[in-house]
């Protein structure tokens, strides 16, 4: 979302003689072509989809250790390509959906892979985000819709203001949103933090579509 002043600000930067400054800027393959000045001073990093080893690696850390996983891993990536978005929201309707459980006797970890690989899903973030915006009640949409007016990052006081609605109302409607993963927490510093609904933290949107 860099508009016009903010490219010809970060050309300025890029070009000017500052020592021990680095600028890092992100964009979506296609939709950004830099301006010739700040073409020059570039170095691009493409951020590669996740392997199978890679949403392995994931599984094991969230759900546990277990006999398939490397089938699980596979199929999640059959899924979604490796797109990092996609794997995080198939697996929390994996989560929701009863698709993985945990076992009383050892605390690992089993995976339905039948249900796994009925779950539909898009290649399309937008529509992939659009169907987690549609899982709230109407009334945290509209929240959330308000929300988007006022910036990708805000705190429960900024979103009472956006709102006009009872502290209590909004704090519901953030919740079902970080549930969802529509949001995300964050500290003083920007670093995310577990879901919390606190005068103290900040929230902002877990991708630019959401708000969009």
């Amino acid at each position: 979302w860099g508009d016009q002043d903010s490219l010809l600000l970060l050309s300025e930067l890029a070009t000017a003689a500052i020592r021990d400054v680095v600028l890092l800027g992100a964009h979506r393959a296609g939709e950004f072509v830099p301006p010739a000045a700040l073409d020059a001073a570039l170095t691009p990093v493409e951020l590669r989809p996740l392997s199978p080893e890679d949403i392995g690696t994931l599984l094991a850390e969230v759900c546990g250790t277990t006999a398939e996983l490397g089938a699980v891993a596979a199929e999640f990536h059959r899924r979604t390509g490796g797109n990092a978005l996609h794997v995080r929201q198939l697996l929390r309707r994996a989560q929701r959906d009863g698709m993985v459980a945990e076992q009383a006797l050892d605390g690992r970890a089993t995976w339905d892979l039948r249900a796994l690989a009925a779950i539909e899903i898009t290649a399309d973030v937008a529509e992939f985000l659009g169907r987690a915006i549609d899982e709230l009640p109407a009334s945290d949409a509209a929240t959330l819709g308000a929300l988007a007016c006022i910036g990708r990052e805000f705190d429960l006081t900024d979103a009472v203001a956006a709102t006009a609605s009872a502290p209590e109302t909004v704090a519901q409607s953030l919740w079902s949103a970080l549930d969802l993963r529509l949001l995300e927490s964050v500290d003083a510093r920007g670093r995310r933090i577990d879901p919390v609904i606190d005068r103290t933290a900040r929230y902002r949107f877990s991708h630019d579509r959401v708000a969009e």
